[in-house]
């Protein structure tokens, strides 16, 4: 659908080059890797503008079919293919999960009076903590993640009753695809795949990237947490599966790729995957967000899937962010203006990349 358009637009080069100097600076001045940013308008790229280098054995900028991890902005497609399969009859959004994954009931502090739904799961309050605690269940490979997924569950725990409070689960959204798997009778990457990537045309997105597409992706780089200690051990090992976390963190995409699926969150798209009534679901603020990484903004909720940025200036900006070893990617749409913003990054230091992404759009 898209193509590569280059900047000629010099008002939003300065802009841009503004409020990402940060993060331009660690690809440009450290030489570390590479950045892009697109701007979305409706249904069509109306900017593009990259950073660095792909790789060193590939020196080139990269472009709107440059592959990158997108980590936990896969959130987003496990929620939207929750809410199509509930369109289709599958399941109710507060259907108890226990009906279609039994297994559940293993959950450490699990009872009849904590039954979790699939709407608690896609906005974290299912009170799930965040990662299981057991080894050696965050790597595998991607055909085993279900199976990671059903041995970590004993040694999970429930630390706060469902409903009542906001806690960021990877290790839930397994749950919730290995759910909606069970629901469809059909495996959650097949659902995926026909169900969002088809349709939209998403023909560079993958979970597992091609060997013939190798040289599209833009290898991560790690700091590890550490001052100028930066390499691509973990990301590479991580190349070759995610174990549990496919659900909440797998998907390989391109900028070109991803402004098809925010095409489809603003309602712009000509695919209609999911009705309005399930987008406006899926956008509506459901609970505080606690996390201080969001210091920059006050207002700040999750809905399914959605980050909802109440803004001061009465706008409303939704958004998700991914950071994986190796990458980061964030976007932000306001759907007043029809404009989003997607930044994809081969670089995982912790930045404020969500609210980079937010302030562009604000000031757009």
């Amino acid at each position: 659908m898209f193509g590569f358009v280059p900047s000629t637009d010099k008002s939003k080069d300065q802009l841009i080059e503004t409020i990402t100097k940060e993060l331009v600076a660690e690809v440009i001045t450290d030489n570390i890797g590479c950045l892009s940013v697109t701007i979305l308008d409706n249904d069509s790229i109306s900017y593009f503008r990259s950073y660095g280098k792909i790789s060193k054995i590939n020196p080139f900028l990269p472009d709107t079919s440059s592959l990158f991890r997108i980590g936990s902005v896969t959130k987003s497609f496990t929620t939207v293919l929750m809410l199509k399969l509930a369109e289709e009859g599958y399941f109710k959004l507060d259907d108890p999960i226990e009906n279609y994954l039994p297994e559940v009931k293993s959950l450490k502090g699990y009872s009849d009076s904590t039954k979790i739904t699939f709407r608690q799961l896609a906005s974290h309050t299912a009170g799930i903590e965040r990662e299981p605690g057991i080894n050696g269940m965050r790597r595998g490979a991607t055909s085993e993640w279900e199976t990671k997924t059903l041995l970590s569950i004993p040694y999970t725990k429930l630390i706060h009753k469902p409903n009542t409070k906001m806690v960021y689960s990877n290790f839930g959204y397994s749950l919730l695809g290995l759910a909606i798997s069970r629901a469809a009778n059909t495996s959650y990457i097949k659902l995926i795949n026909d169900k969002i990537f088809i349709p939209l045309k998403m023909h560079n997105s993958y979970f597992d990237v091609p060997k013939n597409k190798l040289n599209k992706l833009a290898p991560g780089i790690s700091d590890n947490g550490r001052l100028n200690h930066k390499n691509t051990r973990v990301p590479r090992i991580e190349h070759k599966g995610l174990g549990y976390c496919v659900p909440g963190g797998g998907i390989y995409s391109t900028p070109s790729d991803l402004s098809n699926f925010l095409s489809l969150l603003m309602g712009t798209s000509k695919e209609k995957i999911i009705s309005e009534e399930s987008l406006m679901i899926m956008q509506n603020g459901m609970i505080k967000y606690p996390e201080a990484i969001r210091r920059t903004f006050t207002n700040v909720e999750y809905g399914l899937g959605t980050v909802v940025y109440n803004l001061d200036n009465n706008i409303t900006v939704f958004s998700h962010s991914g950071s994986i070893p190796g990458y980061w990617t964030t976007y932000a749409f306001d759907n007043a203006k029809k404009t989003a913003v997607i930044i994809m990054l081969n670089y995982d230091k912790h930045l404020d990349n969500e609210g980079t992404v937010v302030k562009i759009l604000n000031q757009l």
